[in-house]
C-alpha cells in the first residue's frame, strides 16, 4: 500500500483568512497534494463563494475583520449548501470547538 502511486486529487478548496502568511501556506499545502485552492481574505466574499456550489471543501479562520469564521458556517448551513467544512484558529478554546461542531463544522 505504502509503494502505490497516489492518486491525484482534483478537490476544489476554498481558503478564507484574513492572514496572508496562513492562508498562502495552507493553499501551499493544498495545492502540493493536488487540490485546487481559492484563497479569500474575508468573511462576506467568503460566504458568497462557499455558496456558489464550485468547492468540495470550506476552510476558514475563525477571527476575520468582517465577520467570523461560525457566522460564515451558519449560513452556509441555514442555506442548505452541502459544503463540509473546517474552522480554524490560533484562539482556540473549548466553547468556541463546541459550537463550532454544534454549527456544523466538520473539524475545529
Amino acid at each position: 500500500l505504502m509503494n502505490e502511486p497516489r492518486t491525484p486529487r482534483n478537490e476544489r478548496v476554498l481558503v478564507v483568512d484574513d492572514d496572508p502568511g496562513v492562508g498562502e501556506s495552507v493553499r501551499l499545502l493544498l495545492e502540493s497534494i493536488g487540490c485546487q485552492v481559492e484563497l479569500v481574505a474575508n468573511g462576506n466574499d467568503g460566504l458568497a463563494r462557499a455558496l456558489s456550489g464550485e468547492f468540495d471543501l470550506l476552510i476558514s479562520d475563525l477571527r476575520l475583520p468582517d465577520r467570523d469564521g461560525l457566522s460564515i458556517i451558519r449560513s452556509v448551513k441555514e442555506a442548505g449548501a452541502d459544503l463540509p467544512m473546517i474552522l480554524m484558529t490560533s484562539f482556540s478554546s473549548v466553547d468556541t470547538a463546541v459550537e463550532a461542531l454544534r454549527s456544523g463544522a466538520l473539524d475545529y
